[in-house]
């Protein structure tokens, strides 16, 4: 079951990294959903007590990565609105 945790922190990474590119390549944040990544990051930020009083470090891992990855998403959409 592990490698399926894995597995899917990749894909959720893997998502998030595309656009994150994409606004520091273009610095275009045009049409980028300000309100979607303020509620992502807010959701990660809620998730991450109870992902590390989990111990599970699969879980852990996925939180802490998409955590930080939304919120440089997030500075970079509201640094360039």
């Amino acid at each position: 079951m592990q490698i399926l945790g894995f597995m899917g922190v990749i894909l959720i990474v893997l998502c998030i990294l595309p656009q994150l590119t994409k606004i520091i390549r273009t610095r275009q944040v045009r049409d980028i959903s300000l309100p979607f990544w303020i509620l992502m990051v807010g959701g990660l930020l809620f998730q991450l007590p109870h992902a590390l009083s989990t111990k599970d470090p699969v879980y852990i891992t996925g939180i802490v990565l998409s955590f930080s990855l939304s919120l440089i998403t997030l500075l970079f959409v509201w640094k360039f609105k």
